[in-house]
């Protein structure tokens, strides 16, 4: 231990330059981190947690059903029976009148889509 001029003890004098290379190991190490997840996210390691999570969200055809009660409740015939739109991930085309999506519509869709 040193002794400086007034009596002062020498020990800690270089106590900010190790407080700097702890901050800087510290920027490191979440650097590399964030590195890693741009790393993922790039080659499609994302894909398997939001696979994982979709679950909890609402799938597909609850959200089309959604949708087409609403066309139904206003009278919307040529959009409840002719308007295709794509269900899930296949890319596959469906209207209203699906039975997955189990919407119940007085609207009669026979001679709605013939033009």
């Amino acid at each position: 231990m040193l002794i400086g001029k007034r009596g002062m003890r020498m020990s800690n004098k270089n106590k900010k330059g190790f407080e700097m290379a702890i901050s800087m190991l510290v920027v490191i190490v979440l650097g590399v981190v964030l590195l890693i997840a741009l790393a993922l996210a790039f080659t499609g390691g994302w894909k398997k947690f939001i696979r994982t999570t979709e679950s909890y969200s609402m799938s597909d055809i609850d959200a089309l059903a959604k949708i087409c009660r609403s066309q139904c409740d206003m009278a919307n015939s040529q959009t409840f029976c002719c308007q295709e739109r794509e269900l899930g991930g296949e890319k596959e085309k469906i209207t209203c009148q699906d039975e997955r999506l189990k919407v119940e519509c007085g609207i009669n869709c026979g001679e709605v889509c013939s033009s």
